[in-house]
């Protein structure tokens, strides 16, 4: 699959780079409230959203600097690059959810 990118051949790949940066970042407060929650509330389940939203949040950093030495004309590199992120990205939100919602049920009912 071949992408016509004009004369933005440089730009492009350096802005997708710097948002997946930007995610990183909020991925990274994310561990920091989910280790605040986890140590006032003393819950293992806190803690472990918390060690992995850092995870995915360094994965984040690596990758998108990585990116940025891709070479724009290998479309089926970045095109995996992208669907890992994105797969990884929605992978560790859905676990994140689901381990700060046990810990709520489970304070709320245990």
């Amino acid at each position: 699959m071949r992408v016509d990118r004009g004369a933005d051949k440089g730009l492009q790949p350096e802005r997708t780079g710097l948002a997946w940066s930007r995610t990183g970042f909020v991925m990274m407060l994310v561990a920091l409230l989910s280790v605040r929650m986890g140590m006032g509330r003393s819950s293992l389940l806190h803690l472990a959203a918390a060690a992995l939203a850092a995870t995915a949040a360094l994965a984040l950093f690596r990758t998108s600097r990585l990116r940025t030495f891709l070479n724009p004309g290998d479309e089926e590199a970045l095109i995996r690059t992208r669907i890992r992120m994105i797969g990884a990205t929605s992978g560790a939100v859905i676990a994140m959810a689901i381990l700060h919602m046990a810990a709520v049920l489970r304070h709320l009912f245990g």
